[in-house]
């Protein structure tokens, strides 16, 4: 099943293992020719380390990620941070690292109130130009609760009937349920259904659920895995 993490305009991505190998990011190369005022229009890198991604139940939040510009006299990166009501929470010239055209932002913000906040980055160029290559939002709720899936049956067991119930319990408004039994196809399903006509062997179920939480976060920690055999 793919996987409900969409980073949008990624066209590329490479795995990069850096800071002596104690931390993962990945690096998106990002088409950004549809907009922008400025030169240096597509092309652009992003290399996310962190970002906060839609909704987080958490108040503090870390900010970690280097963008390089494709082309252009660049004189300056800045970045900007405001909440619902266009207020800015933080703002500041970004790092330039040094013998490279990235530029780097590793921002941690604490005590953030329930609300959703925008983060920029603009690009300054020499010319009086600017360009916007990183517009996104995400929420802080504390009330928040990621969907925890938990599938009553079937269990990891043996079983001498070759008719199993599919029962499940998650903690969201369920939008909808897949499961592929045996690597097949995933098929849409309505709440609980009943497997039959099993074969007397080994079997593995795989249950996907989408919620409406999902809608919110990034983390799609609603499917599971069950191996049980039928005899």
């Amino acid at each position: 099943m793919v996987s409900l993490k969409k980073i949008h305009a990624a066209i590329a991505v490479v795995l990069v293992i850096c800071l002596c190998g104690s931390l993962f990011f990945v690096s998106f190369i990002v088409d950004f020719s549809s907009g922008g005022t400025g030169p240096g229009l597509g092309g652009d890198v992003i290399s996310l380390y962190n970002l906060p991604f839609q909704t987080t139940n958490e108040t503090t939040v870390n900010i970690s990620m280097g963008y390089t510009p494709a082309t252009g006299t660049v004189l300056y990166c800045t970045y900007t941070i405001t909440n619902s009501n266009h207020k800015v929470v933080d703002s500041s010239v970004m790092l330039h690292a040094p013998f490279s055209s990235e530029y780097v932002i590793d921002k941690t913000l604490t005590n953030l109130a329930n609300d959703t906040y925008t983060f920029v980055i603009t690009t300054h160029y020499a010319n009086g130009s600017t360009r916007t290559p990183e517009n996104q939002t995400f929420t802080v709720d504390t009330s928040f609760k990621y969907p925890i899936l938990t599938v009553i049956s079937p269990r990891n067991q043996t079983y001498n009937s070759n008719q199993i119930d599919i029962t499940y319990h998650i903690n969201s408004v369920i939008l909808y349920s897949y499961y592929s039994l045996d690597n097949a196809n995933w098929l849409w399903f309505h709440c609980n259904i009943t497997l039959s006509d099993l074969s007397t062997s080994s079997h593995k179920l795989q249950i996907f659920v989408v919620t409406e939480a999902n809608l919110q976060i990034a983390q799609a920690n609603e499917e599971q895995t069950i191996y049980f055999n039928v005899y």
